[in-house]
């Protein structure tokens, strides 16, 4: 694991503030202990933190002949194929790292070197000749980069929001549409940040910098493929897919000396795994489920990510981080399987919905199936019609707003009933607008799962497995995401209605006979009273202003009654205080 951190004076060439930059490499010293690494010139520095101890792997490197300084934040999984690209050039580094090949590559071919590179990654490079600084990030946003612009004309960055407010230089507030929408996904969605004025790259997305110039917006240089025409393709999945995801799992393993696998939780994480020669006892009992202290839990999942995040299926999986940092570097799992291979049942459900939406008008669908779904009975009355009733629900809104509210976190009529009055007018679907804008001509099928892997895969990865890797010592990737594995399985064709797509069916049908029944995961169960209870105990989200204090208050009274189950949306809320808390102090 490593973490970087940068200061770039975009009016001139003033010496940049030594001492700023010393709290923002501090800050990211739990990504990272062995080494921290500086580069300061006028106008320009440059730090890095790295868990590797060796001076040739440091993330930090200057290309041949000074000509380009790059530090990089992930572990490029192709560099034997970008060396030898380099060595018919001459550019060949005496010393090859991560780095020192960036650092070459970009220098060469600048962003244009990005389809080329494979891994999880995010870098900073400074090209002295063009006077330019090039802020990228890997396509599915395995590494995140945050950045800022100072009032007084300094552009920092770094791999954490909390490197940049370490700097002193940074001064924000908490971000009241940010609030909505972390409330709705259970994080916030790039290029958004919980912080007024903090900005996440996107996944995918460059940003070139020069001095004197406004700072431009960033440019997309990846977008999910659009699959060939409808056909079957699941003899030519069932062939290729072992040998692909073998050759994925082998360049990540390639130098490493201790690579594991993540408990095999999901379909893709047991393929991981036997890729790996990492067969899971079947006779392993089944973790056990444990019930959680919710104030406890909220701290230190505070303390974990350093901002609200939602998401109780990644902390559930804390233990496994922790236990694997103790006797692996690497670690590869499953994340993003499900999506580049169209996995999940809401892709076919949505294609569905496209051809019903077709051939009618937008006021008409809105008008029709919003009558009709208002006149199905509620699920405690005719408990059969709630498939039903979900539809035609789905049908009267459009594509996006249907799409978000099949992603959120907490359903959007209760959330929105939580929002205090200015912020109930938030559009959390624009997200979802925003993802489906560039892959708009394609198919249903590919424009949702698209959606996943601009808006989801960013969110969990970039972000909360990010976050706890790093709280672990670990370099976390998902081989899934290396780009050869992952454009073949986006342009698989697929039957139109077929449930999975081939590539998932292909997956299991691969590794029959290597992949023994997982346990059943061990759910993070938040009891209900102590849950109601905390929430209600706690004054940070009163006293913020953003949420309706007597809804939450009914909310956390029902659930404890156990009328409904609320237990997404309190602990949304709980997290949300424990950020304010510490934001706050």
């Amino acid at each position: 694991m490593s973490g970087i951190a940068g200061i770039f004076d975009l009016d001139g060439k003033r010496e940049p503030d030594r001492a700023a930059l010393g709290r923002m490499r501090n800050a990211l010293s739990h990504r990272g202990a062995a080494r921290g690494d500086l580069h300061i010139e006028p106008g320009l520095a440059f730090a890095t933190r790295s868990g590797r101890r060796d001076a040739a792997d440091a993330p930090l490197a200057r290309s041949a002949g000074g000509r380009s300084m790059v530090a990089v934040d992930g572990r490029l999984a192709n560099s034997p194929a970008l060396e030898g690209q380099l060595a018919l050039q001459g550019r060949l580094p005496e010393r090859s790292s991560d780095a020192t090949i960036l650092s070459e590559i970009v220098d060469l071919r600048g962003a244009d070197a990005l389809p080329e590179l494979s891994g999880p990654f995010a870098f900073a490079a400074w090209n002295p000749r063009e006077g330019t600084l090039l802020l990228a990030r890997d396509r599915f946003g395995e590494r995140p980069l945050y950045w800022h612009v100072t009032r007084d004309g300094l552009l920092l960055f770094a791999s954490e929001p909390r490197a940049l407010l370490a700097s002193g230089l940074v001064h924000t507030l908490p971000s009241e549409d940010a609030v909505a929408d972390y409330l709705f996904y259970g994080f916030v969605p790039e290029p958004h940040t919980i912080y007024r004025g903090i900005a996440c790259l996107p996944a995918g997305h460059t940003l070139l910098l020069r001095r004197r110039r406004p700072v431009p917006a960033p440019r997309r240089w990846w977008t999910p493929p659009a699959p060939p025409g409808p056909g079957d393709a699941a003899e030519e999945a069932r062939a290729e897919i072992a040998p692909l995801l073998q050759a994925a799992v082998e360049a990540h393993r390639r130098g490493e000396r201790a690579c594991g696998a993540m408990p095999a939780e999901t379909l893709p994480d047991r393929a991981v795994a036997a890729a790996l020669g990492q067969h899971p006892d079947p006779d392993t009992p089944p973790a056990r489920t444990a019930e959680h202290d919710p104030e406890a839990l909220a701290e230190k999942a505070m303390g974990l990510f350093g901002e609200p995040f939602a998401d109780l299926s990644l902390l559930r999986r804390l233990d496994d981080f922790e236990a694997l940092g103790r006797r692996a570097g690497t670690v590869l799992w499953g994340a993003g399987g499900a999506e580049v291979l169209g996995g999940h049942a809401r892709y076919a459900l949505f294609e569905e919905d496209a051809r019903l939406r077709a051939p009618l008008p937008a006021a008409v669908r809105a008008r029709g199936f919003g009558a009709l779904a208002a006149a199905c009975p509620g699920p405690a009355i005719a408990p059969g019609l709630a498939e039903a009733r979900s539809r035609l629900t789905r049908l009267a809104r459009e594509e996006a707003e249907a799409y978000a509210a099949a992603l959120a976190v907490v359903p959007p009529g209760q959330w929105r009933s939580l929002l205090a009055a200015p912020l109930r007018s938030s559009d959390p679907a624009r997200h979802v607008r925003a993802r489906l804008e560039p892959v708009r001509a394609q198919p249903a099928f590919a424009r949702v799962r698209a959606v996943d892997l601009m808006l989801l895969v960013p969110g969990r990865m970039g972000f909360g497995a990010d976050r706890l890797s790093a709280s672990a010592g670990l370099d976390l990737a998902s081989p899934f995401l290396d780009p050869a594995f992952s454009d073949w399985a986006l342009r698989l064709p697929r039957v139109p209605g077929e449930k999975p797509a081939s590539g998932y069916s292909a997956l299991e049908h691969a590794f029959a006979g290597e992949l023994p029944a997982a346990p059943p995961a061990a759910p993070v169960i938040l009891p209900r009273k102590a849950l109601a209870g905390a929430v209600r105990g706690r004054g940070a989200w009163r006293d913020s202003g953003y949420l309706d204090i007597d809804a939450v208050e009914k909310l956390a009274a029902r659930h404890e009654r156990g009328r409904i189950d609320a237990a997404p949306a309190l602990w949304s809320v709980l997290m949300l205080d424990a950020f304010l808390a510490g934001f706050s102090s």
